[in-house]
């Protein structure tokens, strides 16, 4: 209980940045409108995204079937690379809710000890929340806060993380960066250089949570540094 009132003017300010951020995503849908560039239906976007966050956030049967099935995937996929024999790698890209849901799962596989976790080489989060996550629901976070076995070996992921200024939803993770410390046992490397890189060049506010995925410039900057094989 102390916990909570301690966090509380916290949570304040995280809801009140998303509040205040989606009141101006609406002004410029509006104005985008009237320009004739186009909009985009915010109130369907925005209940279906809040409806899915609360839904993971708040229950545990549902959040444990979902990270199950990423479980479920990667050990799908490790089991492939072994039978090719070939020294495949995991690059995983997470939008949204999805970052959220990669970054668990990640941090279970380290508690595990997957076989899955030295296959995954990088970590992509676009328009991610989950800071907003941390504010709002820390218990989920707190199994990752306990003693665990040493990761396997070879594990490091490079992990980058990028936003856009007009996005209501992502924005900088440097809280989550503060707790891999204590999580991520060296695992995950932060190539932000301890900020995340933070944009503004997606023209139509609330088309920025989605402006991403035709972003070549930022997928580009990605294979080129994390995913494409380098030669020895």
């Amino acid at each position: 209980a102390k916990s909570r009132r301690t966090e509380t003017p916290l949570v304040r300010r995280v809801l009140g940045d998303i509040g205040f951020a989606l009141r101006l995503v609406w002004i410029g849908n509006a104005l985008a409108k009237r320009l004739g560039l186009g909009s985009i239906d915010i109130d369907r976007i925005g209940t279906a995204f809040v409806g899915d966050v609360q839904l993971y956030g708040e229950f545990q049967a549902a959040r444990r079937e979902i990270i199950d099935r990423f479980h479920a995937s990667m050990e799908a996929i490790d089991a492939v690379a072994a039978s090719s024999g070939r020294p495949i790698e995991i690059h995983i890209c997470a939008h949204s809710l999805g970052s959220v849901v990669a970054f668990m799962g990640l941090l279970e596989g380290l508690r595990r000890e997957s076989r899955w976790l030295p296959r995954v080489r990088s970590l992509l989060t676009i328009g991610s929340p989950i800071d907003k996550f941390l504010t709002l629901w820390p218990e989920i976070w707190e199994s990752f806060d306990a003693p665990h076995a040493a990761p396997p070996t070879g594990t490091r992921i490079t992990w980058r993380n990028f936003a856009d200024l007009a996005d209501p939803v992502g924005y900088e993770l440097d809280w989550a960066r503060e707790r891999l410390t204590a999580w991520g046992d060296g695992v995950f490397y932060s190539a932000n250089a301890g900020t995340a890189e933070v944009f503004g060049r997606y023209p139509i506010p609330g088309l920025a949570h989605l402006g991403y995925w035709t972003d070549d410039a930022l997928f580009a900057h990605w294979f080129e540094a994390d995913v494409q094989p380098r030669s020895e």
